[in-house]
């Protein structure tokens, strides 16, 4: 049975080579027929947001939307340092060391001020718990 031609290997979602007009190698000609595996979008290294000669790692697109998660991850780590530091105040030192890094990758963003605000807590946290802890 494995040499008919009712036999299928693959994907079963997969175009049919034999199908198509020239099977697998007219789309290799025609490169306009697929969008390329390297073609992400607003996280291209050429796209408007990021700088010159591509170092903006975390300005990934127009609006630096990696920076802006780091913020915004920062924001929701407090309650939980916070929590953390009236409950269990070894855990809460791991909290504010993570809440620490997310808003330093987060003064890359568009809101800094808000970033350095979330940096300022989350090393206060850190002190706090760690004081607390010992």
């Amino acid at each position: 049975m494995k040499g008919s031609p009712d036999y299928r290997s693959g994907s079963p979602f997969g175009v049919d080579p034999a199908a198509s007009a020239g099977g697998l190698k007219a789309g290799l000609a025609n490169p306009d027929a697929a969008a390329p595996a390297t073609d992400f979008g607003p996280l291209n290294a050429e796209s408007e947001g990021a700088a010159v000669g591509g170092a903006a790692v975390w300005e990934a697109g127009a609006g630096g939307t990696t920076a802006s998660a780091a913020l915004v991850s920062a924001i929701f780590l407090l309650p939980c340092a916070s929590l953390a530091w009236h409950f269990f105040p070894a855990g809460g030192i791991t909290v504010a060391v993570l809440g620490v890094a997310m808003a330093a990758l987060g003064l890359r963003s568009r809101r800094a001020k808000l970033a350095v605000v979330a940096l300022a807590l989350h090393a206060w946290l850190f002190i706090a718990c760690t004081l607390r802890a010992i």
